[in-house]
């Protein structure tokens, strides 16, 4: 039995879900209530669906493997409950939800809402994410994935990356949760053998965000999550789902061929998110961008590590920051004539500002193909 996840009789998981009172989501693995520990510690409790096929054993493999994941970025496993035919799962309850619905639902001003989503715990008040917030998630999600395909022996592999289930704390903090298909890979013997060599299994996911490469070849390794996560970084730059199959101006059915397209006339401008305002570091923006595509090349080997992700979001993040302290520097800087205030005229250079953009006015957000 799994020693660092709590064992909870059927009779606790009652009490802490108050007899299953409020659901929150629904996932692969089942439906998910919101709970309380005796601790007042809110938790998310996954309960198998009827239907399930998993026996015991494989049930007990998977808490095995989530208790022995540990990671700022990784939504913990708190407890489980085996009782009967009864297969339950106790997670860290996320309060803002999925970063899916934070992109592809409108924000809601004062109002909790509660939708069903793969990652389960998705209880949230939706609000708009600007370019340094999408950003920060997607760091911190890609940290997540390092740890399980770098830091863990043998490597884990999530198998269902996707913006749904990268789930959101209070305060925004990613986090990836839904571990629930995850498989480990043969420990390596180099680097090369962990992206190529691959497990043999039958193919599961999510499609829109499904490697190719692992469709056809039935090979699962660390470079089928890359590919998944570049998918993901493609909905922060251009808001659009992931299943989207039309596109404005476009005869693209897919968001990796609409963006590929707009690379190629040079005009990348025209599928960023609206919603951005073109508040954003140019420079940042072309590097996401360059990186989201290189985890979607065809052939695995060709992508980048989740290492090398890691590292240029965090250059993509520094740039937003120089970006934004040169911007309230600029505005520092601009001041009304004390003559101005005393007769109420402004001088119209100063007082009639355009929203500001950290996009230079004379550059064109253009990208040549790779």
């Amino acid at each position: 039995m799994p020693k660092s996840a709590k064992a909870f009789s059927i009779k606790e998981i009652k009490t802490m879900t108050e007899n299953f009172k409020q659901p929150v989501g629904k996932g692969g693995f089942g439906s998910v209530y919101y709970g309380k520990l005796p601790n007042g510690k809110e938790v998310a409790v996954k309960v198998k669906a009827a239907d399930s096929k998993q026996g015991v054993k494989e049930f007990l493999n998977e808490v095995q493997l989530l208790s022995r994941v540990h990671h700022k970025n990784l939504v913990p496993l708190i407890g489980y409950c085996l009782d009967g035919q009864e297969q339950i799962l106790v997670y860290e309850y996320m309060s803002q939800g999925a970063l899916h619905d934070h992109l592809h639902h409108p924000p809601e001003s004062s109002s909790t809402s509660t939708r069903q989503g793969a990652g389960g715990f998705v209880s949230s008040r939706h609000c708009s994410l600007d370019w340094k917030t999408r950003l920060d998630i997607v760091l911190n999600a890609a940290r997540g994935l390092e740890y399980l395909h770098k830091d863990c022996k043998p490597p884990v592999i999530h198998r269902d990356v996707k913006s749904s289930n990268v789930l959101l704390t209070e305060k925004l903090q990613a986090k990836f949760g839904d571990l629930g298909i995850s498989k480990q890979a043969y420990e390596p013997d180099t680097d090369e053998t962990m992206n190529t060599t691959g497990i043999s299994t039958a193919v599961q996911g999510t499609w829109g965000y499904m490697d190719p490469e692992y469709f056809t070849r039935h090979k699962l390794t660390v470079k089928s999550d890359v590919f998944s996560f570049g998918v993901i970084l493609l909905e922060i730059i251009t808001g659009k789902r992931a299943q989207t199959q039309k596109f404005p101006d476009s005869e693209a059915v897919t968001l990796k061929q609409w963006v590929e397209e707009a690379l190629e006339e040079n005009k990348l401008k025209s599928v960023i998110d609206p919603r951005l305002r073109d508040e954003y570091s140019e420079e940042g923006m072309l590097m996401v961008v360059n990186v989201a595509m290189k985890c979607l090349l065809p052939n695995g080997v060709g992508r980048p590590d989740m290492g090398d992700i890691v590292y240029t979001l965090l250059q993509a993040l520094q740039r937003e920051k120089e970006s934004r302290t040169r911007t309230s520097e600029i505005l520092d800087e601009i001041t009304i004539p004390a003559s101005a205030q005393l007769t109420g005229q402004h001088n119209v250079e100063h007082s009639v500002l355009s929203p500001v953009s950290s996009v230079q006015p004379n550059s064109s957000l253009t990208m040549s193909p790779r």
